[in-house]
């Protein structure tokens, strides 16, 4: 989940998001797109760890 599958998400969500998160998701795409930020994995994997009833295990 590289920045090519980050941007087919942050462009499917920017369709359906509320029109107050537009401008962030927007900024999300543009660093997607340019290949900085965060990408799909490391954010699943950043919603995985807010929850500390899930246990993560990284192989």
């Amino acid at each position: 989940m590289g920045y090519s599958e980050t941007v087919k998400y942050l462009q499917e969500k920017l369709g359906k998001c509320h029109p107050t998160a537009k401008i962030e998701v927007k900024e999300e795409l543009e660093l997607a797109i340019s290949g900085t930020g965060k990408t799909l994995f490391e954010i699943i994997v950043e919603i995985i760890k807010e929850h500390n009833h899930v246990e993560l295990k990284m192989k």
